[in-house]
């Protein structure tokens, strides 16, 4: 899958879920989705090129962890301002969102 294939996988993985769990996170289901697509959009990029970097000296279970701990943590913060959460359930958000992305991202790798 090329890049913009993965971008566009991802940001409809990541608006879907958080879209579903909106009422549990007390927020705004379409600000919530809205934000996940635009947290998405500026961190992939980074995301991809430091994946493929990171292949060439480190396994890739590191390489995926690390970044996105990174990642989650840089979309936490979108959450927390873009979807006006507490920080715990933008953590919560974006933990979810990305781990649900990556998991489907490796399984079609």
């Amino acid at each position: 899958m090329n890049q913009l294939g993965a971008l566009a996988l991802s940001i409809a993985i990541e608006a879907l879920v958080l879209q579903l769990v909106a009422r549990r996170l007390e927020a705004d289901r379409w600000r919530l989705a809205l934000v996940a697509a635009g947290g998405t959009l500026l961190t992939h990029p980074f995301a991809w090129r430091a994946m493929l970097a990171g292949y060439e000296h480190a396994p890739v279970g590191v390489v995926i962890g690390v970044v996105e701990v990174l990642v989650s943590a840089a979309e936490a913060v979108a959450y927390r301002f873009g979807a006006d959460l507490s920080w715990r359930r933008a953590g919560a958000a974006s933990l979810l969102a990305n781990a649900t992305s990556t998991a489907l991202g490796i399984l079609m790798w």
